[in-house]
């Protein structure tokens, strides 16, 4: 532990997925100085080293008996020349969906890591593996309006008064097979309970906004499409639908 102190620190981490979920871009900020200049405090002889590296360790923490590979990031300005840097990698994640933990270390020009920072990553589910039953639509109890009481006016009525979500969400259902016939209904859904609880449905949570996104609407080729087992490749208009 007290040569961790001697190494450069993570300050921050910053993750944005994009928006079909196959790649992920992680910047952070490090410095060996920043923490060095604490009010009262002597300013430590370890704080001019040039940061050396920075590495990224992918669903695993570096300490651990059998940490993934680590990545190497990239510096802003090209190349590594001072105490302080701005780092950047893009990752592709079009293999595997959920979350997930990034970890990054920094290290100095004097060999010393400093201290390990990890952030999560939410990478939009795609696998039937993780969604729970009522996910993946269940059948319509007695509670639950038919096919034949709900319509498009029922989704308007939904999605104007989502004022509170929360009350939202514990009021309103949406039928699967309503959904399915209609690709529109998923980006009216602002709540993301009740986004979640539509079958053709999930909630994309991004840095930038976070919304109720189609499940198969907008693959654009066989191989994402076929990544979700709800989903159907149509080879003849080359489209992706709900099954």
């Amino acid at each position: 532990p007290y040569r961790t102190s001697l190494g450069p620190d993570v300050m921050s981490i910053d993750v944005a997925v994009s928006e079909d979920g196959d790649q992920v871009t992680i910047t952070a900020d490090v410095s060996d100085y920043a923490m060095t200049e604490l009010s009262g405090k002597k300013q430590l002889s370890t704080a001019v080293q040039t940061i050396r590296s920075v590495k990224a360790y992918l669903g695993s923490h570096p300490y651990d008996a059998s940490p993934s590979q680590p990545l190497l990031m990239k510096p802003s300005g090209g190349s590594f020349n001072s105490h302080t840097e701005s780092v950047s990698l893009s990752i592709d994640t079009s293999s595997i969906d959920g979350r997930h933990t990034i970890c990054l270390v920094a290290s100095d020009t004097d060999g010393y890591d400093g201290t390990v920072g990890c952030e999560y990553i939410d990478i939009p589910v795609t696998a039937d593996a993780t969604l729970t039953p009522k996910e993946q639509g269940g059948t319509i109890t007695d509670d639950e309006p038919t096919t034949e009481d709900t319509n498009s006016t029922n989704v308007a009525e939904l999605t104007s008064n989502e004022t509170d979500s929360t009350a939202v969400a514990s009021t309103e259902t949406i039928p699967g097979d309503i959904a399915s016939r209609n690709n529109d209904v998923c980006p009216k859904i602002s709540s993301e309970e009740v986004c979640n609880n539509v079958d053709s449905c999930r909630w994309r949570k991004n840095i930038n906004k976070s919304k109720c996104v189609n499940l198969c609407q907008g693959r654009q080729n066989e191989r994402k499409c076929l990544k979700h087992s709800m989903c159907q490749w149509d080879s003849n208009m080359s489209k992706c639908s709900r099954k």
